[in-house]
């Protein structure tokens, strides 16, 4: 995996460093919600969360795509970002003995997880366009940002507290 940036000089190059930390957030938020629906106690959460890491993993799939649409071989690249949040989660799950908030840090952590996704898509789909890039390559992400809208109200449908 890449933990250096390279001098970035236009905005192709931008895209192919921000679409290949997506592409390794993905990978990685694939054990990181599978970990949480193992750890949940919370049925509805389990369930939830499960669910996500296998629209994550098609995901990973559409980005693998986009790759290939490039003429790139898939790329790992550090993503400071969830190594952050992931940090955190760990952080107070281990200061926390109670079932129930361990449950509300997977959810707070899901939901922050998506809403950084969102972003990213938008911010991809964005440079996509501007370099004058192809559906083959554009739709992808779009789908991806499409997909995930919903997921965050979702998320909350996943708290036992707010049924």
């Amino acid at each position: 995996m890449r933990t250096s940036v390279d001098q970035i000089s236009d905005l192709e190059q931008l895209f192919h460093h921000k679409f290949a930390q997506q592409h390794t957030t993905e990978q990685e938020l694939v054990e990181i919600f599978d970990e949480m629906a193992t750890n949940a106690t919370n049925d509805r959460l389990s369930k939830g969360v499960a669910d996500h890491r296998d629209e994550i993993r098609m995901q990973v799939t559409r980005l693998e795509d986009v790759f290939a649409a490039l003429d790139r071989p898939a790329e790992q690249r550090e993503a400071p970002i969830l190594d952050g949040l992931e940090q955190d989660r760990r952080m107070l799950e281990d200061a926390i003995e109670d079932d129930d908030l361990r449950n509300t840090i997977s959810l707070n952590a899901a939901m922050m997880t998506e809403g950084i996704e969102m972003s990213a898509y938008e911010g991809l789909s964005t440079m996509a366009t501007q370099i004058g890039y192809d559906d083959e390559i554009r739709k992808p992400l779009e789908s991806n940002f499409d997909e995930g809208n919903p997921r965050i109200a979702n998320c909350r449908r996943w708290n036992p507290q707010l049924s």
